[in-house]
C-alpha cells in the first residue's frame, strides 16, 4: 500500500501513515512538539508533530 500524503493524514482519522492501521501506541519519547508513535500492525515508528500557532486566553486574572 502507498504511504499517505501529509494532507491526507491530517484530514483523516488518526492512523498509521504507512498501512493505515488504527492500532497505534505511544513510543518512548515525547515533548511539547512531537510524540513518537508505533504502529502495532506493521511496526512503523513515526512522530506526530505539533506546531504552535498562537495562544487563546481562557480566563483573565484579577490583576489584568
Amino acid at each position: 500500500m502507498k504511504r499517505m500524503k501529509q494532507k491526507e493524514w491530517l484530514a483523516g482519522e488518526f492512523c498509521c501513515p504507512v498501512c493505515r492501521g488504527k492500532n497505534i501506541e505511544q513510543g518512548n519519547y515525547w515533548d511539547s512538539f512531537r510524540y513518537e508513535r508505533v504502529c502495532e500492525d506493521c511496526g512503523t515508528e513515526f512522530d506526530e508533530l505539533y506546531e504552535p500557532v498562537g495562544y487563546k486566553i481562557t480566563k483573565k486574572g484579577e490583576d489584568v
